[in-house]
């Protein structure tokens, strides 16, 4: 025992070297593990983030087309209203009328990004207040954006469904769906129309003529929330263009 004490003592600082060198190899391959993690982890995180950004952007463009929309029937409704109040026949553009009055349109939310997101577990986006934001935004403010289009669409299909019986024919009757002798492949080559039973009849009923204001003030009341969640969209998008770019 003297004798390993002895070499030992004799060679300490190479046995001190040769501890130390194992000691940094240990930490340097935890380190290197770390870093690569860490690596992997910022390259998901980006990707999450510029899928994300993707659908928030393909959701702006629904956001400007359906208020597009909303302006057609809005004005479809408007002028629906002041033809019966007045005395003139009833002709095929009241009828293009009539239909853009029955008409809705849906934005389109895509959630893939934030779907993969929570896949990772949310915690994946590391800025907590970027990350805060999305979460929001999905789950808070999307979803009060869906509860104004579901007040909208019940109330289109009550009317449409039920009330519109009494007295159309049919709400939806399609023209030009042949265009050029081709079938049209989008609404720009399609016109919809709807055939009163008695346009006499229609013009007379207060009952109508209040679902038909009720629904037009339904769809203002919708396009506004439509917009403001818009705007809140875009700003998200620019959140995020912020993050990845100053990585």
């Amino acid at each position: 025992m003297k004798m390993v004490y002895e070499h030992i003592k004799a060679h300490w600082f190479k046995y001190l070297l040769e501890t130390m060198v194992i000691v940094v190899g240990v930490l340097g391959a935890f380190a290197l593990n770390h870093w690569n993690d860490s690596r992997i982890r910022q390259g998901t995180e980006e990707e999450v983030l510029e899928q994300i950004k993707l659908d928030l952007q393909r959701t702006l463009e629904s956001v400007q087309e359906s208020s597009s929309d909303h302006a057609w029937i809005i004005k479809s409704c408007k002028e629906s209203l002041d033809h019966m109040a007045g005395d003139e026949p009833f002709d095929e553009e009241v009828a293009y009328l009539l239909a853009g009055s029955f008409f809705y349109t849906q934005v389109d939310n895509a959630l893939a990004g934030y779907k993969t997101m929570q896949s990772h577990g949310v915690d994946i986006v590391t800025n907590s207040s970027l990350r805060n934001q999305i979460i929001h935004h999905f789950e808070g403010k999307l979803s009060t954006m869906k509860r104004r289009e579901r007040i909208l669409f019940d109330f289109a299909d009550k009317v449409k469904l039920e009330e519109a019986q009494k007295y159309f024919e049919y709400t939806f009757g399609v023209e030009g769906y042949m265009v050029d002798g081709e079938s049209a492949t989008s609404w720009a080559g399609i016109r919809l129309r709807s055939e009163p039973r008695d346009y006499e009849v229609l013009r007379g009923s207060e009952e109508y003529r209040y679902h038909l204001r009720t629904y037009m003030e339904t769809v203002k009341w919708y396009d506004i929330g439509v917009q403001v969640f818009g705007q809140e969209t875009a700003m998200l998008i620019e959140l995020i263009n912020a993050e990845l770019t100053s990585r």
